[in-house]
This record gives structure tokens, C-alpha cells and sequence, in this order.
């Protein structure tokens, strides 16, 4: 392999991630391990040695490592290849096409995460075509199953294959690597806890989207998430009572529910 086809591969991380997009790895069914068989392909393209581990063969888990000089802890880079689905849902390019448009490139998993993905794995490329020792290891992890549980992910890896994670103790993982906006105030997000699970079945009319990032109201539809979350207000009035567990966790929920502004005490430079 010539130098010239490394520096492909991380100077240009767009062509990796318009090849992640066009694998359709909606969840479920999830499907993912044609997606994962590329960076697998990718990474041992460029002198990266990773493993893959799985609970369903169509549904592996990727795990590569950048050995560092020992002198700090691992540092854990991870992303999920499975993407939330696009039914019932209106496109202005096709989903699974990668198409660049006026410099964004369009399609389902841009930002929910191989945006994300492809951006590491470029990152960890480069770090071995310089390279790089890093102080600690470099664990890089690409992972099934993320919008469903994570029963052939996350939960199979750590429940089974702890070693794989010993001691690591940061992580980069989803957020941080986009602008996102809560009313209208922008935000680059620093995730600080993680949501637990409860399933509730519900039917609800309206435009489809992610539900973490409900759409506002458009031409005169009301967005179903947003319906659904006042709705609940209203069964629930205990929630008002409920103190929020820190300013940025009230600010988002206010802001997210009620589409307004963030709460002064949430606002960026407040303690």
C-alpha cells in the first residue's frame, strides 16, 4: 500500500463516511455487518489490527487498538453502526445515498453517529500513518445494536468481554461532535449521564424524526413527540415536583419540551 492511499483515507474522512451511509443498518433489524466488515477492511487496509466479536454473525462488534507508551490509562473512542429508521419519514435526498449538497452530506447516520465513526476512524488512520505513540492506548470500538437495547452490543461486550475495556477511564462517544440547538440558543453538548430504558408502547400521529431531537410544529402539524410529551405533563403532575438532577439537565428538558429558551441558570458561562 502506497503512502498516497493512506492519505486518502484520512485526509479525506467525507468519502468514509458517504461509504458508511449507503450501508443500510436501520434497527431493526440492524444488519450491520457488511458496514463493519469495511472499517474491519479499512483499518487493516492501513496497518490496524482490530477484532471483531459477536453474539449473531450479521451482527458484530468491531474493537482495534493503537498501542500507546503505557505511561496513561486507555482512552476509548466509540461509535454504533446501526442508525434509527426512516419510515414514514420525508427526505429532501434519498436516506441511504451520501449525497454532498451544498457542503453537508445528506443521509440517514450523518449525525446518529457514522459522521462520528468516520471521523475517528480517520483520526486513528493518521495517528498510525504518523506514527503516533500516544501516551495510553487508543481503543477504538464500533458497535451493533445501539438503538435497541444493545443486547448484541454494548451490554453483550461488557457482560462477556470486559478485558477489552480494562482500564480505560474516558471515553469519546456521541455527542460533542455537532452544534445543536435548544430554542434559540446553540449548544455544543458534553454529555454528563446516560438515560436508562423504560418501555412504553404508545401510538401517536404526526411527522416522523428521532425522538430525542422532536421536530417543531410544521405547516400547521403538530409534531407527535411534542404531543405526546404534553400530554404525559398533563397525567403526570408529580413531574413538576421532580427537582432536576443538575441545571443543564433542567434547561434541556424545558427547553425541549416547551420549545422556548433555555433557563437563565443553564445559560453557557453560568455556574
Amino acid at each position: 500500500m502506497s503512502s498516497a492511499d493512506t492519505a486518502t483515507d484520512y485526509h479525506y474522512p467525507e468519502k468514509i463516511l458517504q461509504k458508511l451511509i449507503r450501508f443500510d443498518t436501520t434497527n431493526p433489524p440492524g444488519n450491520e455487518k457488511a458496514c463493519i466488515d469495511y472499517i474491519d477492511d479499512l483499518l487493516k487496509k492501513n496497518g490496524i489490527e482490530s477484532v471483531l466479536i459477536t453474539k449473531d454473525p450479521g451482527r458484530p462488534n468491531l474493537i482495534a487498538r493503537l498501542k500507546g507508551s503505557g505511561t496513561a490509562p486507555p482512552l476509548l473512542m466509540y461509535g454504533h453502526a446501526d442508525v434509527v429508521t426512516t419510515e414514514n419519514q420525508i427526505w429532501r435526498h434519498p436516506p441511504f445515498e451520501g449525497k454532498i449538497t451544498d457542503g453537508f452530506i445528506w443521509g440517514r447516520g450523518a449525525l446518529d453517529m457514522k459522521g462520528t465513526i468516520a471521523m475517528m476512524a480517520a483520526a486513528l488512520i493518521r495517528a498510525k500513518a504518523e506514527n503516533l505513540k500516544p501516551a495510553g492506548d487508543i481503543v477504538f470500538a464500533v458497535l451493533s445494536d445501539e438503538e435497541s437495547g444493545g443486547n448484541f452490543g454494548a451490554r453483550y461486550l461488557v457482560e462477556n468481554y470486559p478485558e477489552q475495556f480494562s482500564g480505560i477511564r474516558y471515553a469519546i462517544g456521541e455527542f460533542g461532535a455537532c452544534a445543536m440547538y435548544v430554542g434559540r440558543q446553540k449548544f455544543y453538548p458534553i454529555q454528563v449521564s446516560e438515560k436508562q430504558i423504560c418501555w412504553i408502547e404508545v401510538t401517536i400521529k404526526g411527522p416522523g424524526g428521532h425522538g430525542s431531537v422532536p421536530l417543531k410544529k410544521q405547516r400547521h402539524v403538530q409534531n407527535g413527540t411534542i404531543h405526546l410529551q404534553n400530554q404525559l405533563l398533563k397525567l403526570s403532575p408529580a413531574y413538576h415536583k421532580r427537582s432536576p438532577t443538575n441545571d443543564s439537565d433542567h434547561c434541556f428538558c424545558h427547553a425541549n419540551a416547551c420549545g422556548t429558551d433555555p433557563a437563565p441558570a443553564a445559560q453557557p458561562g453560568s455556574d
